[in-house]
């Protein structure tokens, strides 16, 4: 069965030329937060702040995704912040992108007195021909120094009301695994290929 439904959640113009500008990084967070928090705020050399948050769309009722959702309105705001985790020597960011999608369960795949569908996560290339719906979205961004990644944050798998700031490599690898980046400075023509590809 082809995916009937295919929507796609693209960064907005202010978050695109933030990244494309980061020279280097430093993360911040509200001083009574942790590592894990609801707002994580990037900071470059400039002194140019964006804050980052996880907020959810629906892609259909009882569907939806959560995504890198990015402001500066609240920066206005007198906040009390503290530094967790600075990039000097910074090379370049990217974004993380990854797909949910829903396709029918398998018989005895989930209880019989449930709705009989699957959610999964993946890459583009993993949707199953099965799949009917799918949202493609921001899951996080990469921070990369001397082209290794150093920092990736993104909306936590356990718990997506929240971020998650991973700082060693396993803990960015376990994020790098479902997703596929794309550099800020790709990522329009790589946008208007998806959409002439169907996704809108």
């Amino acid at each position: 069965m082809a995916i009937l439904k295919r929507k796609l959640l693209v960064p907005d113009e202010e978050f695109v030329s933030f990244l494309q500008r980061l020279d280097e990084c430093k993360v911040l967070c509200p001083s009574e937060s942790s590592a894990w928090s609801d707002m994580l705020i990037l900071e470059s050399g400039s002194g140019d702040r964006m804050s980052l948050s996880s907020d959810y769309v629906n892609i259909e009722f009882k569907f939806e995704v959560f995504y890198l959702s990015s402001s500066d309105s609240c920066l206005s705001e007198k906040l009390d912040l503290k530094e967790i985790f600075s990039v000097v020597e910074m090379s370049s960011a990217k974004f993380l992108f990854q797909v949910a999608w829903l396709r029918p369960a398998l018989p005895g795949e989930v209880p019989p007195n449930y709705e009989q569908v699957v959610e999964e996560v993946g890459v583009r290339n993993d949707i199953p021909e099965a799949a009917y719906v799918a949202g493609l979205y921001v899951k996080g961004i990469l921070i990369l120094s001397n082209e290794r990644p150093v920092i990736a944050i993104a909306s936590s798998g356990d718990n997506p009301d929240v971020l998650v700031l991973a700082v060693d490599e396993q803990e960015i690898d376990a994020v790098l695994g479902k997703c596929e980046q794309v550099s800020p400075f790709a990522v329009h023509d790589w946008i208007m290929q998806l959409k002439y590809s169907g996704w809108v």
